[in-house]
């Protein structure tokens, strides 16, 4: 039975010395430790973005903007910048086994390509029109894009196009649901459940833009909103009705 004790003793020590450095970590992902805002020099046509953990928010503007914070505890994570041959790359690493995270909030003028990979978090990219984004496990949104490849492993995915040229959507293991407007489009449809309303599902033929969104290990929607009725026309001469 002393053995016993013993182990139980040992395996308690653990378990709170764990669940402090737990604490100790998440803690330290809500307090930020470095933040900067600034506008890269010089002509830059593509932005790429490779983070191990956080948040990501990208809208359309005049002009190129970078915004970061670090979270987490000192020396935890590596932020590093750079432009090559008009490209900007925006990195964030976390060091060991240190607990961080780092917000991203981008400001991309028109033309501007971007290319993310995301470990974990949540994506918000609106008015691109063409991106690449990598999410391992996590959810995005994207509201704008024309042409985009996107991936997530483990989470959500919701995409509204108005003029999608090519599509290419996957997530692995969650719900994905791509808007479209109201119409027939030629959409490559895969997902456990499937459903679509608001619009309809043809075949592919040549000349269609390329349009995939596979969902596996979850369900897809593919829908688009209703037209709004019409409201009906009085007659001429006709009795106005009661206020209510």
């Amino acid at each position: 039975m002393s053995g016993w004790a013993t182990a139980l003793r040992s395996f308690g020590v653990l378990l709170f010395a764990a669940l402090c450095a737990r604490a100790v970590l998440l803690g330290g992902l809500s307090e930020v430790r470095y933040a900067e805002d600034w506008r890269p020099p010089g002509a830059v046509h593509t932005v790429e973005v490779d983070a191990d953990r956080g948040d990501l928010d990208v809208r359309a503007g005049e002009e190129l903007r970078v915004a970061r914070e670090a979270l987490g505890p000192p020396g935890a994570l590596n932020l590093r910048h750079e432009v090559i041959d008009g490209t900007l790359r925006l990195s964030g690493r976390c060091r060991a086994y240190l607990g961080c995270a780092v917000r991203h909030q981008l400001t991309l003028p028109a033309g501007v390509r971007l290319q993310v990979r995301l470990g974990e978090g949540q994506a918000r990219v609106e008015g691109v029109a063409a991106l690449q984004l990598q999410i391992s496990r996590g959810s995005a949104e994207v509201i704008g894009a024309e042409l985009a490849e996107i991936t997530v492993g483990e989470g959500t995915l919701s995409v509204k196009s108005i003029s999608p040229a090519g599509l290419d959507l996957v997530v692995a293991r969650g719900a994905l649901s791509l808007q479209l407007p109201p119409g027939t489009w030629p959409v490559q449809a895969a997902g456990a459940p499937l459903s679509v309303s608001g619009l309809a599902i043809r075949p592919v033929q040549p000349g269609d833009p390329a349009l995939s969104a596979r969902a596996p290990g979850g369900a897809l929607r593919v829908w688009a909103e209703a037209d709004p009725a019409p409201r009906p026309r009085s007659s001429p001469g006709a009795a106005a009705g009661p206020p209510w």
